[in-house]
């Protein structure tokens, strides 16, 4: 996009998260049922051992979310925001018709009876996959080598989401056996195991600093982890949530977080004060997946019924009560 009507959509695209971003901060967004719920940080590491064990409310004091990690999350927001202004759409970018001529090149069966749950894509190596399985394992496979470069064990339960750090030699999983586990695949040592939540883990998901991760549970809460710490910087439990969390994924700016729930729900929250700044009602079923474009206009988000797409431009002007959804291939 160029010329006059591509310095429109810019403008259009900056007032509109300028906007967001202020109704946010302001509460005028806000529809959970208050502010939110307790923290529990987690105890020292356990003498031993390859694995530093971080178990919540044993020892410690709740670190919170300070000014310093709100200051270090908003300068590097406003400089993502900047430098996706200059972004054009790579030349390289496959059509949608070159998709539609992709055929299957080989299959690997990396995890017990091939039963993978979830795969991540390196960022940087695009010959690097990472998969959790319901035999319990994280595997990084090597497509160059047609092997699994490295196993990872450790968690008693299947693993239902995996996710690459950016920059850092790190593997994060979250499983069935209510941890969230980082992991140095290089070695495949387990750095942290943290223990917080009281249900399956089933989101998690890297800052764009990447100084930190979320993870999100059934149980109804979604944690802010410090990955230099290694401590729980907030257990956020909302009273407003009544299914369990799906889902979840950070906004590429780092200041707002996506969840999706059992109940059909996806919701955006102010990692800055964790509020629920809006929810959006549409699916029908678990909402199973979600993810922010790279510009940061619009939320898509899967289920049973298909995908939606959510526009947040169109949130942050007319309210949180406008329904701005697309359905892609809603079932009947």
């Amino acid at each position: 996009m160029c010329g006059a009507g591509g310095s429109r959509l810019v403008k259009e695209r900056d007032e509109a998260r300028q906007q967001l971003a202020d109704a946010s901060a302001a509460g005028k967004l806000y529809t959970g049922a208050g502010p939110a719920g307790p923290t529990a940080a987690p105890g020292p590491a356990q003498a031993g051992g390859d694995s530093m064990d971080v178990e919540a409310g044993v020892g410690s004091e709740d670190v919170g979310i300070t000014d310093k990690v709100k200051d270090k999350m908003v300068k590097l927001a406003g400089e993502l925001s900047k430098s996706r202004k200059k972004r054009e759409i790579p030349a390289s970018l496959a059509s949608e018709g070159e998709v539609a001529t992709y055929q299957e090149k080989s299959s690997h069966p990396v995890h017990l009876a091939n039963a993978i749950l979830c795969l991540d894509l390196h960022p940087s190596n695009p010959d690097m996959v990472a998969s959790g399985g319901a035999d319990n394992n994280v595997v990084l496979f090597d497509r160059k080598s047609g092997q699994a470069a490295q196993k990872m064990k450790g968690h008693s339960k299947k693993v239902l989401r995996v996710a690459f750090h950016p920059k850092q030699d790190m593997v994060f999983s979250a499983s069935a056996d209510k941890t969230v586990k980082v992991w140095t695949p290089s070695t495949g040592k387990c750095l942290y195991t943290f223990k917080d939540h009281k249900g399956d883990v089933t989101g998690v998901s890297v800052h764009a600093t990447g100084d930190y991760v979320v993870s999100a549970s059934l149980d109804k809460t979604w944690a802010l982890y410090d990955l230099e710490t290694g401590v729980c910087r907030k257990l956020v439990a909302d009273a407003a949530v009544k299914g369990g969390y799906s889902t979840a994924a950070f906004h590429p700016d780092g200041l707002i977080l996506g969840t999706g729930t059992v109940d059909s729900l996806v919701r955006v929250w102010d990692v800055k004060t964790q509020q629920n700044v809006v929810t959006f009602e549409g699916h029908k079923g678990t909402v199973s997946s979600l993810d922010f474009s790279e510009n940061g206009f619009y939320l898509v988000t899967a289920g049973p019924d298909g995908f939606k797409s959510w526009d947040l431009r169109k949130v942050a002007k007319q309210g949180a009560q406008v329904c701005v959804c697309v359905s892609v291939g809603e079932r009947e």
